[in-house]
């Protein structure tokens, strides 16, 4: 009996998922989806999701700190590294300044919580200051968890990056750990399918510059990237970046979608209430 209920223990974890992503596949989508509030379970609390729960003051510290961590850590990157290049001629750089984005709307909402207002009506939009957070997050939390995949994997080399640094590991595995921590415990961002477009139209925008800057600004033998040598190995770099952009893009998403699924913050069934009277 205790075996079975074990196993029960278990699976429910995962069965908890199969539901929320059949419910964002299968339901028609409309424009207004992408920020729409209505979700499977109830209707998104705009503060309690993006904001956080209570106790305020223990949110504006943590937030701030985070904020003020991430600062420091990107700065002395910048002055510390010596690039080849100009430093948004990085994707991990550019990814960076994103994130940074990211946790300075982050903190101003916490500070600020009381320009936060829920949508009298369920269908309305929230606030641009929220739709800003969320498209930022959106972004950066799967951009910056690809990037760990693809540095450790494909870009590190000890011979020419030398031995492992604080901000290099910093930058290609802290930030994105506190990006998911922001989202996904001191707020609930909820992520959706259509959100991706977010992620993948970055990462597309990128390596189109990326290319264009590789094959008429940047001398033959020193590519930015050299695993993306688009003069010399131009297939190849092509082929590495559809993969990143058709695969590992995705794949980072999906991750982060499913971080962002469970213990969504609803309204109560009284705010509910309140909202169906003002329609």
């Amino acid at each position: 009996m205790n075996q079975q209920t074990q196993d029960s223990d278990l699976k429910e974890p995962l069965l908890l998922y199969y539901p929320c992503m059949k419910e964002d596949f299968t339901t028609p989508k409309s424009s207004s989806y992408f920020f729409s509030l209505i979700d499977r379970e109830g209707t998104i609390d705009i503060k309690r999701s993006f904001v956080s729960s209570p106790p305020r003051w223990l949110t504006i510290i943590i937030r701030l700190g985070l904020f003020g961590w991430s600062t420091a850590s990107i700065i002395l990157g910048a002055f510390t590294d010596h690039d080849k290049y100009f430093y948004l001629a990085y994707l991990t750089n550019c990814t960076a300044i994103i994130s940074l984005g990211y946790q300075c709307v982050s903190a101003f909402v916490s500070i600020l919580p009381d320009k936060i207002t829920q949508p009298k009506k369920e269908k309305d939009s929230p606030p641009c200051i929220i739709k800003t957070m969320w498209i930022l997050y959106s972004i950066a939390a799967p951009a910056e968890t690809a990037i760990v995949f693809l540095f450790w994997t494909f870009d590190y080399k000890q011979s020419v990056d030398g031995p492992v640094r604080y901000c290099m590991v910093f930058e290609h595995g802290i930030l994105a750990s506190l990006i998911l921590i922001d989202g996904t415990i001191i707020g609930r961002i909820p992520l959706r399918r259509i959100h991706c477009i977010c992620v993948i139209t970055y990462m597309s925008i990128y390596f189109a510059w990326n290319v264009m800057f590789s094959r008429f600004f940047v001398e033959e033998s020193s590519p930015i990237y050299d695993v993306l040598d688009w003069r010399n190995d131009f297939i190849f770099a092509a082929f590495l970046v559809f993969l990143i952009i058709a695969i590992v893009s995705p794949v980072s998403f999906l991750f982060c979608w499913m971080l962002s699924i469970r213990k969504r913050r609803y309204l109560s069934n009284d705010d509910v209430e309140v909202q169906q009277v003002a329609i």
